[in-house]
């Protein structure tokens, strides 16, 4: 039996890119083929088993997930939000890129969020990588004000020595 154009169910199966649908408090729905792959598991149903706390268990960053939440309360919309997680079964690091809109219920109440995911470490990676940028604490936190690379640890000229200090 064929299903109607609008059943997008074998897209959902058949995307090179993990989809899903969660609900607002971090319980997993639905994980497509590329989802559960992503994750480690052999299959949606032990990867809906096991994602019961999004917010707890997948987001490196502690309140990533509320950061996330926050945005599609007020854009409406997520796109490309560049997040670290955890590899479900391996607890490797990864970095992925998500986008998510937000669906309200005809009485305004979001319901459960659907969206996509791409895994991105490599390009990550690759930026980090490229000369110019910078690693470590600098990448992994972009709005802190670090200081100037090689600039921890160096006394300062005495020139530069404010009156009265101490480092003489």
């Amino acid at each position: 039996m064929a299903s109607p154009p609008d059943d997008f169910s074998r897209l959902f199966e058949f995307l090179p890119i993990g989809a899903f649908r969660t609900r607002p408090d971090g319980v997993m729905l639905r994980a497509n083929p590329a989802l559960v792959r992503l994750n480690g598991f052999a299959s949606e149903a032990e990867h809906l088993a096991a994602v019961t706390d999004i917010a707890g268990h997948w987001y490196v960053q502690p309140g990533r997930r509320a950061e996330q939440q926050a945005l599609l309360e007020r854009e409406g919309r997520v796109v490309a939000m560049e997040s670290e997680v955890w590899r479900y079964q391996t607890r490797e690091r990864i970095w992925v890129s998500e986008n998510t809109p937000t669906v309200r219920d005809a009485e305004g109440r979001v319901v459960p969020y659907e969206g996509a995911v791409k895994e991105i470490t490599e390009r990550v990676q690759r930026r980090r990588a490229a000369p110019g940028t910078r690693t470590g604490l600098g990448a992994a936190y972009p709005g802190q004000r670090l200081p100037p690379a090689g600039a921890v640890g160096r006394q300062p000229r005495p020139e530069q020595r404010a009156e009265g200090d101490a480092c003489r």
